[in-house]
């Protein structure tokens, strides 16, 4: 079956298929957040981790301040809760309010510098509980001050790394008072202390970087991934539209058909009999004898055009997928030779001598009847047709070592230019010195014989050298041979295997 082989991309075309690739993922990535981190997409993942939390912050609230009773007063972490409560009552209330307002309609500015604010104030809150649990001269309170700063860091680090400002809020108050009252002490145990928290601070804030940048490619890629799902949507859109158009058109096509070849046929019908009438003289002599010749004339255009309308109808069917093969056990020797009898006497007039190489024994195939036999009359006419007077003809058929069968035409006419393979094979292609020595043709010979080889699992091969000749095969694959086991009954012979 015949086929055009795409050209392999180039390296130039690579490189700019990449660059192109490179600059739309950037102006994704710069639609998504760019190099700012007030994004709606990632103050909207904040705001609903704050939500989540809701509860479990408060909480671990209440069991610090409980824990911390052996260091300060009831009263004392009484207030500091409804300072903390508050704050977060705060977050909470500014988290929702953003979250209600419709997504396009979001200030990332101005909501982001609301909720650094409420951040800040809960940093703050918790930095007044390092200040009143403090007892500079009790080393399990430092040590119980430094493992609470850890771990409301660690969860202030996975709320907000969506936005580093956000991070930097609720963060530096913590470690920057720990650090202080750490470093006042000036001895080897707090000063290694504060160091510790210090580093520590340090590994957060770089953690913080990687999550957000994390976040960030995050929304790019779903930024480009929603960028990539509307351009396929609108592919589908247009490709749906464009097959609604094609079947129209197939439709429309095969309207105008069916009606152009009841219309033609009609009138092509009156024209060949009546022009049989007048040539034969049947209803008495003409007068002149021009006029016999114009009979003959005309019966014969009118077979032309006939012809023409069977091929156009013909390969419509084929390219609708219309065409319904009704295979039956067929021998395409049988078939040629009774082909080669209806082209004899064209090409005993054109001075064209056919030989035949038909293989003895050759197994049937299965295969439709009809089709087999137009595909020898359209091999045939054609090899007649391009051969000059003293040429000659070779029609051949033969069984190859897969166990495939071929029937084959090889002239010794003008030939096919390479450059011109797939043009003659396009319906209504011709090759260019065939449209200036040959008889008129309307070029839908081969294409016809390529749509019904298609059909059988057949493969056409053309093999053609200028001013020498062409050789046109068609291979029916293993799977359609048909042999005769011992017993006389019919078997598949071959091992079912398609050829390429």
């Amino acid at each position: 079956m015949m086929s055009a082989t795409p050209p392999e991309p180039s390296g130039a075309d690579n490189r700019e298929s990449l660059h192109m690739v490179r600059h739309a993922r950037a102006k994704l990535a710069e639609s998504a957040g760019g190099a700012i981190s007030y994004t709606p997409e990632l103050l909207d993942l904040y705001a609903r981790n704050q939500l989540n939390m809701s509860l479990i912050v408060p909480v671990l609230a209440v069991i610090f301040a409980i824990a911390s009773l052996m260091w300060s007063k009831p009263g004392a972490m009484l207030v500091w809760l409804v300072i903390t409560f508050s704050a977060q009552a705060f977050m909470f209330g500014t988290c929702r309010r953003m979250l209600q307002e419709a997504s396009d309609e979001i200030d990332p500015a101005r909501w982001g510098r609301h909720l650094t604010f409420a951040e800040l104030l809960i940093g703050l809150s918790w930095a007044l509980f390092i200040g009143l649990v403090w007892h500079p001269d009790d080393i399990a309170n430092h040590f119980f001050i430094f493992a609470q700063v850890i771990i409301i860091v660690s969860i202030r680090l996975m709320l907000a790394s969506y936005s580093l400002p956000l991070v930097y809020a609720g963060t530096v108050p913590l470690i920057g008072t720990i650090s202080v009252l750490f470093v006042m002490r000036q001895d080897a145990l707090h000063l290694s202390m504060a160091g510790v928290v210090f580093g520590t601070g340090i590994f957060f804030l770089i953690l913080a970087h990687k999550v957000h940048q994390t976040a960030r490619n995050m929304i790019e890629f779903r930024a480009q991934k929603d960028a990539l799902i509307a351009e396929l949507e609108e592919s589908k859109a247009k490709s749906d539209a464009s097959r609604r158009q094609a079947e129209d058109a197939s439709l429309a096509k095969s309207r105008f058909l069916a009606t152009m070849s009841h219309e033609l046929r009609t009138p092509l019908n009156a024209i060949m009999g009546f022009s049989d009438v007048m040539k034969n003289q049947m209803m008495g002599p003409l007068g002149n004898e021009a006029y016999q010749g114009y009979a003959r004339d005309i019966h014969e255009s009118g077979r032309h055009l006939l012809g023409l309308i069977n091929e156009i109808l013909d390969l419509s069917r084929i390219e609708a997928g219309r065409y319904e093969l009704q295979e039956d056990v067929v021998d395409i020797s049988a078939i040629g030779q009774e082909c080669l009898r209806l082209l004899n006497l064209r090409a005993r007039k054109r001075g064209i001598v056919i030989r035949t190489d038909f293989q003895p024994g050759l197994p049937a195939i299965r295969a439709d009847r009809k089709a087999i036999r137009q595909i020898w009359l359209n091999l045939l006419s054609n090899a007649v047709k391009f051969t000059p007077s003293g040429g000659g003809v070779l029609v051949a058929t033969k069984r190859l070592d897969d166990g495939s069968v071929s029937m084959s035409v090889r002239d010794t006419g003008i030939g096919i230019h390479p450059d011109e393979v797939e043009q003659v094979m396009s319906p209504f292609g011709q090759g260019a010195i065939p449209r200036k020595q040959a008889e008129d043709g309307a070029g839908l010979g081969l294409p016809i014989v390529n749509g019904l080889a298609e059909l059988h699992e057949a493969s056409l091969s053309i093999r053609s050298r200028m001013r020498i000749g062409t050789e046109v095969s068609v291979i029916f694959p293993p799977h359609r041979s048909i042999s005769n086991d011992v017993s006389g009954r019919q078997k598949p012979d071959g091992d079912l295997k398609i050829s390429a």
